[in-house]
């Protein structure tokens, strides 16, 4: 995973200030930050 996705990913389960599953992050990053990633790309551990 690029530096970027992670740094994007990072900031999108810390927004708000609790945790979040996969979908959640996707969904923070497509309406908050209109950035679209799959889901398989955030489960990656």
């Amino acid at each position: 995973m690029d530096l970027e996705a992670r740094d994007n990913i990072l900031i999108a389960d810390n927004y708000k200030g609790y945790k979040k599953g996969s979908r959640s992050i996707k969904m923070v990053l497509e309406n908050e930050f209109f950035v679209i990633y799959r889901r398989k790309k955030l489960n990656v551990s």
